[in-house]
């Protein structure tokens, strides 16, 4: 799945990009002995009157097993400095991703560069379902974007929490950024093949975009990430992306 911190840059293309390709690998490795993860997206995107529609297929490899699946983003202009995203993904038969994922994100600027969002988001796994609302406060200050986000899952009669704070900085255009990452609380995660639990969980991470430099309008990603959850070893992990546009 395309990360919220990556379609920012995206959306914000020049006027003479209309489309843009995205490729991403990952892999994460536990600190004690556990079999690597890894995750691999492939994304195609056009703009269009004032929208934005982004197509992925993805892989996913975790507790040696493999999903497969795909997903469809729709960015739409509400007039003013709103804008509303519908995301649906779909992994049929999926053992350790959710098989369904439904979200939808309503955007607002108010002012100052100050900008409010508030989400709901439906993930069906094999045996589980999960409920999360999201709510956030950004702001973005000369080349900097600051966001500040809040998750909240009801679940088994009772409500969990988890924060996060990222702080972006952009260079000549959007598509030229460091962008460093944090938070903790009790969020989703994957004890086993088949499984879902919340469980308390901090992590870290760190990305940069940078022009490859032989291809105009194309840029390299490298990312850092530090994760830990309760009951389970540390795993890091390492992502390598390149992006396109036309």
């Amino acid at each position: 799945m395309i990360q919220v911190a990556v379609l920012a840059a995206l959306l914000q293309a020049t006027d003479t990009t209309r489309w843009f390709a995205r490729l991403d690998l990952s892999a994460e490795r536990h600190t004690r002995q556990l079999s690597s993860w890894s995750w691999t997206t492939a994304a195609l995107g056009r703009r269009a009157g004032g929208s934005t529609v982004i197509t992925e297929g993805l892989v996913a490899e975790r507790f040696d097993r493999r999903d497969i699946g795909g997903s469809v983003d729709w960015y739409a202009p509400l007039g003013g400095s709103g804008y509303v995203n519908l995301r649906f993904q779909l992994a049929p038969g999926a053992d350790v991703i959710a098989r369904t994922d439904l979200s939808a994100d309503l955007y607002r600027g108010i002012g100052g560069g100050w900008e409010l969002s508030g989400g709901y988001r439906r993930m069906d796994y094999a045996a589980d379902g999960v409920d999360l609302v999201a709510l956030s406060a950004a702001r973005y200050k000369g080349p900097w974007y600051w966001r500040g986000r809040l998750v909240v899952t009801p679940k088994a009669g009772a409500v969990s929490a988890a924060v996060s704070l990222l702080a972006r900085r952009y260079g000549r255009t959007t598509d030229q950024l460091l962008e460093l990452q944090a938070g903790g609380g009790k969020q989703i995660v994957t004890p086993g093949a088949g499984q879902v639990d919340l469980r308390r969980t901090l992590f870290a991470a760190a990305r940069v975009q940078r022009p490859l430099g032989i291809w105009r309008e194309t840029h390299v990603q490298l990312g850092a990430t530090w994760t830990s959850d309760q009951g389970r070893p540390a795993r890091y992990g390492l992502t390598l992306g390149l992006l396109r546009r036309w």
